[in-house]
C-alpha cells in the first residue's frame, strides 16, 4: 500500500504535502496522517492524456510497486532538488 500510495502521490504536485504526511507516519512517532479526502486524493488517477501511450501508466506503476525501480537513499539529494526547483515552481515553469 505504501508503494502504491507513493506512486499516486508523486503525479501531482499538489498531492506533494499529503503524501509527506504519509511518509512522516513512518518516521515521526506522533505524527498525524492526512485527512481522509487526502488520502482519497492519493487514490485517484487523473485522465491519460492521448499522447501519452495509454501502457505508460501501469508500466511505471508495477515498476514502483514491485521494486524495479531503484530510488536513491540520500535524502540529502532530494532536499537540494527541492530547493532547486522551488525558483522555478514559484516562477510558474513546473521544469
Amino acid at each position: 500500500m505504501f508503494r502504491l500510495v507513493t506512486f499516486s502521490g508523486l503525479y501531482d504536485d499538489l498531492l506533494f504535502p499529503d503524501l509527506a504526511s504519509i511518509w512522516a507516519l513512518f518516521v515521526q512517532p506522533g505524527a498525524r496522517p492526512p485527512a481522509p479526502a487526502a488520502l482519497a486524493a492519493l487514490t485517484h488517477h487523473t485522465p491519460v492524456p492521448p499522447e501519452i501511450p495509454f501502457d505508460n501508466l501501469r508500466a511505471a506503476q508495477y515498476a514502483v510497486v514491485c521494486g524495479d525501480a531503484a530510488w536513491s537513499r540520500d535524502i540529502a539529494m532530494y532536499q537540494r532538488n527541492v530547493l532547486a526547483a522551488r525558483p522555478r515552481r514559484a516562477a510558474g515553469r513546473g521544469d
